[in-house]
Parts: structure tokens; C-alpha cells; sequence
């Protein structure tokens, strides 16, 4: 009888486990709107450092600044569901045209636009 009774309780509490688990390791939108916050200022910071030196860069931080602020302020709408993959591919190439640059802020604006573009791009 114990044991039936034991069993019972177990099986009840497994959905919830499952349920549990599955929340764990998924990126939830927050995460998103952070790493977009993050990313658009160092992109800001990245445009600016880089207007000189590398226009092309600096054009491309410049803009993916704005679609993460957007993004960002967004979150949670069907606007800020649709712009989520646009900002996750901006990011993305924003990410492999600071790689090429050498100053510290190019490299710092990569790091967080590939942050960026995981969170973004995983939903």
C-alpha cells in the first residue's frame, strides 16, 4: 500500500518536473530585451569610435543600435515577435564586421551582438 501510494505521488509530481526543466534551459524573452539593451550600447559607443576609421562598421553598429533599442522596446508584442529574427541577423553581421576591427570597442561591440543574436535568434 505504501509503495502504490509513493508511486502515486510520484507520477503526479512528474509534470511538473518536466515543466520545470523545460523552463530552465529555455531563453526567455527577457533575456532578449537585456542582451538588445546591452548590445545597443555598446554599438552606440562602437559607431562612434569607429566613424573615421571604418565607416562601413560604423554604419552598421548605427543601425544595429536602433533595430536593438526597438527590439528591445518591443518585447512581448506581435511587432517585437517579428522584429526579434531581423534584429538576431543585423546582429549577427554587425558581430562578423567588429571582428575585423581593431579597436577594443569593435571587439567588445562583437562579443555583445553575438550574445545578442543568440538570444534574439533562439525563439
Amino acid at each position: 500500500m505504501f509503495a502504490f501510494m509513493r508511486l502515486r505521488f510520484l507520477m503526479g509530481l512528474l509534470p511538473i518536473l518536466v515543466w520545470a526543466a523545460a523552463l530552465e534551459g529555455a531563453d526567455k524573452p527577457s533575456d532578449c530585451a537585456e542582451k538588445c539593451r546591452a548590445c545597443a550600447a555598446a554599438c552606440k559607443k562602437c559607431a562612434e569610435d569607429c566613424q573615421d576609421d571604418n565607416p562601413k562598421c560604423a554604419k552598421l553598429c548605427e543601425a544595429c543600435h536602433h533595430l536593438c533599442l526597438a527590439c528591445a522596446s518591443l518585447e512581448g508584442t506581435k511587432l517585437g515577435d517579428a522584429i526579434r529574427g531581423v534584429c538576431g541577423q543585423v546582429c549577427s553581421e554587425c558581430a562578423a564586421e567588429c571582428e575585423k576591427g581593431s579597436d577594443p570597442s569593435c571587439k567588445e561591440c562583437a562579443k555583445l551582438c553575438q550574445a545578442c543574436a543568440r538570444a534574439c535568434l533562439s525563439k
